[in-house]
């Protein structure tokens, strides 16, 4: 893990507070359009990867071409990441019990890394030595965080860096993810609960709004903004 030096993260106040998404998301729906997406992208996707692998083995004599399958099997894995979140969150509920943050915000780094990887994309980790405690499902608080960072990940260039902190402020466990990708206009922060409402490379889609739906039902406040080159997402979680 990098423990490369983050920018300061930004005044709280400074950040744009986000529409509540509850009304966005109707859990038996999301249920329902689950079911079907599973069974739309996922058969494809695995005949997708079984070609891939039989391209990758006719051009084990192109060196040069490792990096563009190596591309595409990144895209593979969130695409899966994506599908095997949204599957979850349709079928699972929320029951919190006291436990500390850090651990499940070491895990969720652990769970996009492979990703980060193939991507390029160093992912930097400060304050993971916080002693916060905050009500929580692990799993599902797990499953928010990671795609969090799948969302900071589509946004970041190849090469680029990911900043996840996490710290205790005002009686809250504060956790923010930043990266350097393209800003967010007002009425684009406005709409970031909503799937899909904005569309173009790196905009809020699925698995931003599946991961602010967690969030919400952990009782966080959750704020986002540009600070600098950066773009912030930052929750605070009540503090146990």
């Amino acid at each position: 893990m990098s423990t490369a030096q983050a920018a300061p993260p930004p005044p709280w106040d400074a950040l744009t507070p986000l529409p509540k998404g509850q009304d966005a998301l109707d859990r038996e729906a999301m249920a329902v359009l689950a079911g079907g997406l599973s069974h739309e992208v996922k058969n494809p996707l695995f005949g997708i990867s079984g070609t891939l692998e039989a391209i990758a083995d006719e051009l084990r004599d192109r060196p040069h071409m490792a990096g563009l399958l190596d591309a595409v099997r990144g895209e593979i894995a969130r695409i899966d990441l994506t599908m095997r979140e949204l599957t979850d969150f349709a079928t699972d509920q929320t029951a919190g019990f006291v436990s500390p943050l850090c651990p499940v915000v070491r895990e969720a780094i652990d769970a996009v890394r492979p990703l980060a990887d193939r991507r390029r994309v160093t992912i930097s980790a400060l304050g993971l030595e916080a002693a916060v405690q905050v009500a929580l499902d692990d799993r599902r608080l797990k499953q928010a965080l990671s795609l969090l960072m799948s969302f900071a990940l589509a946004r970041s260039p190849r090469g680029g860096q990911i900043s996840v902190r996490v710290e205790a402020v005002d009686g809250a466990a504060q956790l923010s993810v930043s990266d350097r990708g393209q800003p967010l206009s007002a009425e684009e922060l406005r709409r970031m609960p909503i799937p899909y409402a904005v569309r173009r490379p790196g905009a809020p889609g699925i698995a931003l709004a599946l991961a602010l739906h967690v969030l919400e039902e952990h009782k966080a406040i959750v704020r986002a903004g540009q600070a600098g080159e950066e773009f912030v997402i930052a929750a605070r979680l009540p503090v146990k």
